[in-house]
C-alpha cells in the first residue's frame, strides 16, 4: 500500500513543479520567446525593399564587332542607360516595394572592323537576382532569378544582313513588376 502512495506523490510532485516552473517563466518573459531570453521578440518577415542585380554577359566576338547598351530600372524607377565597357556588365539598384524593374540590351556596329570570312559567335547571357529586405534592413527572401543563353553563330557573309534586321531591336528584355507583398511577375519590356 505504501509504494502506490508513493508513486502517486512523486507523479503529484512532477505536475505542480511543471505548472510552476511554466507560469514563472510567463511572468518572467511574457511575449514568450521560447526561453531564447529575447523578450518576446518576433522576427520580422515582411519584406518592404528589394536589391535586385542585372547580369548581361556576351561572348567573345559580339563584343569585338558590336557596341552593346543596357537600359534598366534604377531604385527611383527612372530608366538609365549604360554602354557596355566589357563582356559582362552587372548592376545591383535597392528600391522600396511596390516597383517595376527590369533591364534590356541592344547593340549597334562597331565602325572599322572586318569580321573576315569566319563565323561570328552571336550569343549573350541575361539575368537577374533579388534579395528581399524587411524594414530593419535584413534579407527575408533570397531569389535566384532567371538566367538565359541565347543567339546563334552568324556567318560573316551573312553579318551586314543579319546586323542590319536586328540592330536597335532589344536582345533581351525583362521587365519585373513586385508588389507590397514581395510577389514578382515577369513580363518582356517591349516599348
Amino acid at each position: 500500500m505504501k509504494k502506490p502512495l508513493l508513486i502517486f506523490a512523486a507523479i503529484a510532485c512532477c505536475a505542480i513543479l511543471s505548472v510552476f516552473l511554466t507560469s514563472c517563466d510567463k511572468e518572467n518573459n511574457p511575449g514568450g520567446g521560447g526561453g531564447n531570453g529575447g523578450g518576446g521578440n518576433a522576427v520580422d518577415n515582411k519584406s518592404t525593399a528589394v536589391e535586385m542585380t542585372y547580369n548581361v554577359a556576351v561572348h567573345d566576338d559580339f563584343f569585338k564587332y558590336l557596341v552593346s547598351y543596357v537600359e534598366y530600372y534604377d531604385g527611383n524607377g527612372k530608366v538609365q542607360k549604360e554602354k557596355m565597357t566589357s563582356k559582362k556588365w552587372t548592376k545591383t539598384v535597392k528600391a522600396n516595394l511596390p516597383v517595376t524593374l527590369g533591364f534590356r540590351m541592344y547593340f549597334n556596329e562597331k565602325t572599322g572592323v572586318n569580321p573576315g570570312d569566319s563565323k561570328i559567335d552571336a550569343r549573350w547571357e541575361s539575368g537577374y537576382s533579388a534579395e528581399f529586405l524587411n524594414a530593419q534592413g535584413a534579407k527575408t527572401i533570397d531569389y535566384s532569378g532567371d538566367s538565359k543563353l541565347e543567339g546563334y553563330d552568324v556567318p560573316s557573309k551573312n553579318f551586314d544582313a543579319w546586323f542590319d534586321r536586328d540592330k536597335g531591336k532589344y536582345m533581351c528584355s525583362m521587365l519585373l513588376k513586385i508588389d507590397a507583398n514581395a510577389n514578382l511577375t515577369k513580363e518582356a519590356w517591349n516599348n
